[in-house]
């Protein structure tokens, strides 16, 4: 793909890699076997758009043994994604007792008010297997051949209980399997139940577009959201009314729970900071926040192996790896590594669940790329060996706190920049695959923020930093 391609996000590490092949009788046993996948192999999920606005979901396959990256199969979408989720639960009822079969299904969000869901066990689906929400049938709002919208003139009708405008955000949750929440850009987040296909919640706590929502990992209820409203939300969906509300101090890109403290927050924003808030202190101030990257966080991964490990991906073309496991007060998140990744700006970052120390991240490039960040000295002396990292009282500057003196920012600066000399003059042959993960084209996603700002439905072509 050319540089009009990217990554958005919304990239997506398959969790049960074990998607079958419905075709496979049709072909001989060579091309049969070749379209198994491995339990060890890692499948990450990417939606692109080229310039000519053809958009597919891809399948990706990352082969560990063999160092190989390849696209497995790819899905055309009818509208320009926005963002991916993962599930393991098919959009049907199921009766019985039992809990529902595993399935393997991508969610995906699109400029459009419905929300498609993929059969990812099945090569070249004609149609999703389900949309919730999106345009009555009929109506002026319908989409005509292209997935594109017919204009008959009147007001658009929606489907009961859809959004009314894009989907920007989704959310599977663990715990409760068959729930997934939508963030979108009519001002409202959504709880639906792929199972009936119904929004069984729509929560109005926000004033302005909403970028990011995010469940709790165990406390199934509790939901996280982020707004152009300059809110951070946290609340549980049964009393929604009760929704604390923390400023951001920016506009939000990305928000995700960590993994190892479920009391802890984190948000990245578009002036290039991180936030950590300790959600039990409604009211008090971040944990810590810190300058991250020059340019705006478009994406957060906490490892789930390591507590602490913590990479940004940003608009500047770097990820960064940091250790957070000591941040809090006046101590700020040490920077461990970093590396451009050479897909162009960066949309979304994401550590494998089922590998310890590899990530992926996408790009405005229409590429993913991948990093194996044990090989990183700094990585593998903290996280395998245990040490105390080098430079650790050279923490990256608390935004906006006096506490962050000019002697421990020269350190931090110097090492900031001789790990980014060291990484560019480094040719790393794993790291750079076919785009995965959450795409727009480069433009898309500044356009989305535009439209997210302002609410102009146009798509117009400009020059984003990023996604």
């Amino acid at each position: 793909m050319d540089d009009g391609a990217a990554a958005r996000a919304g990239m997506s590490f398959v969790e049960r890699p074990d998607i079958a092949d419905d075709d496979s009788d049709d072909g001989d046993g060579d091309d049969a076997e070749d379209h198994v996948i491995q339990p060890s192999d890692a499948v990450l999920l990417a939606a692109a758009t080229e310039e000519d606005e053809h958009a597919v979901l891809l399948v990706h396959v990352y082969d560990a043994a063999a160092g190989s990256l390849y696209v497995h199969h790819d899905v055309t979408l009818p509208a320009l994604p926005l963002c991916v989720a993962w599930m393991d639960v098919a959009p049907r009822r199921h009766d019985g007792g039992s809990a529902a079969p595993l399935a393997s299904y991508a969610a995906v969000g699109t400029f459009e008010p419905g929300i498609e869901i993929w059969n990812l066990d099945v090569l070249d689906p004609l149609e999703p297997s389900a949309v919730l929400g999106g345009w009555a049938p009929g109506t002026a709002g319908g989409a005509g051949a292209g997935g594109k919208k017919k204009k008959k003139g009147g007001a658009a009708a929606v489907v009961e209980g859809s959004h009314s405008d894009a989907v920007i955000g989704l959310s599977w949750n663990a715990t409760h399997r068959q729930v997934l929440a939508s963030a979108g850009a009519d001002e409202v987040v959504k709880v639906w139940d792929v199972t009936t296909q119904m929004c069984s919640a729509t929560l109005t706590h926000h004033s302005d577009k909403v970028q990011s929502v995010a469940w709790h990992a165990t406390e199934a209820a509790v939901l996280a959201s982020a707004a152009y409203d300059g809110k951070l939300a946290i609340l549980d969906v049964r009393a929604a009314a009760a929704a604390a509300l923390l400023p951001l101090g920016a506009d939000p890109e990305c928000l995700i729970w960590d993994p190892h403290d479920g009391s802890r927050l984190m948000a990245g924003t578009e002036d290039g900071a991180v936030a950590c808030w300790d959600v039990r202190k409604v009211g008090a101030p971040p944990l810590f926040r810190f300058a991250a990257h020059g340019e705006g966080v478009a994406g957060l991964s906490a490892s789930p192996h390591h507590r602490g490990l913590l990479a940004t991906a940003s608009e500047d073309k770097t990820v960064r790896l940091w250790d957070a496991s000591a941040a809090g007060g006046a101590a700020m998140p040490v920077l461990l590594a970093a590396k451009p990744m050479a897909v162009g700006r960066l949309f979304a970052v994401s550590f494998y669940p089922g590998t310890p120390f590899l990530l992926a991240t996408g790009g405005s490039k229409g590429q993913v790329a991948l990093w194996h960040t044990d090989d990183e000295p700094a990585v593998a002396a903290r996280f395998l060996r245990g040490e105390a990292p080098a430079g650790a009282a050279a923490a990256s500057a608390n935004v906006g706190s006096s506490s962050s003196s000019s002697a421990a920012a020269a350190p931090a600066a110097a090492a900031e920049k001789a790990a980014l000399k060291k990484a560019q003059q480094e040719e790393d042959d794993r790291v750079v695959a076919a785009i995965e993960g959450m795409a727009v084209d480069d433009g898309e996603a500044k356009k989305q923020k535009k439209h997210a700002k302002d609410g102009s439905k146009k798509h117009k072509k400009k020059k984003g930093k990023s996604g």
